[in-house]
């Protein structure tokens, strides 16, 4: 909307006052009409706002707003990024306790999902947790998880390529063979027009004769 994408026009500029100002009417006109994705765009801007000038605990307060709001609308995926956000921050507040809770609960949320990428993520926040408090070996089981999905992942991007490649040759193989095709066309064309010449040289000759 025009508000937000004033916002970041100030932001730009680095007119804190105007952008701030901007975003907080974003979210007004967002919560009005009912506009779940501008209000999550909101907290988005909010959090890049705040973080841009290294206030931490405001950004915080942020994502717990953004859990919220998230968590009353049913929006598990915007919660699964709001988790690792917030499992971030804690984390560089230097309070790992506080992130493996949040990234507990997120775990769970994205088995139910299925998103491999927040999965990763998440599990390699969880590992650097447990290793600030020195639980090393729930530590070390989250590693192991967090490699199985790296391999898992590396594989799926291979297979993708593997295709790609396929599909390119392929579609090499059927430009040869439509140029071919083509070429053959334009032989054939010619052909018919040497013929009716030849065609008409003999029927002139044969009126000569």
């Amino acid at each position: 909307d025009a508000s937000n994408n004033l916002g970041n026009v100030y932001e730009a500029i680095d007119d804190s006052s105007g952008a701030f100002q901007m975003y907080n009417q974003s979210l007004q006109l967002a919560n009005d009409i009912g506009d779940e994705e501008r209000v999550n765009s909101y907290y988005s801007n909010s959090n890049t706002f705040y973080g841009k000038r290294g206030n931490t605990k405001q950004q915080i307060q942020v994502q717990q707003k953004a859990i919220e709001f998230n968590s009353s609308k049913g929006n598990k995926k915007a919660l699964t990024d709001n988790y690792n956000n917030i499992a971030a921050l804690s984390l560089k507040e230097e309070k790992p306790k506080e992130a493996i809770k949040y990234l507990k609960q997120n775990i769970v949320l994205i088995d139910e999902l299925g998103t491999l990428e927040s999965k990763e993520e998440a599990l390699g926040l969880i590992t650097e947790a447990y290793e600030r408090i020195g639980d090393y070996e729930s530590a070390l089981k989250s590693y192991q998880k967090l490699v199985k999905i790296q391999e898992a992942n590396t594989e799926e991007k291979n297979k993708h390529i593997q295709l790609a490649s396929t599909l390119s040759n392929e579609l090499d193989e059927k430009d040869k063979r439509i140029e071919l095709l083509q070429s053959n066309i334009r032989l054939s064309k010619d052909n018919m027009f040497l013929l009716e010449n030849k065609k008409g040289q003999v029927q002139e000759l044969a009126k000569t004769v």
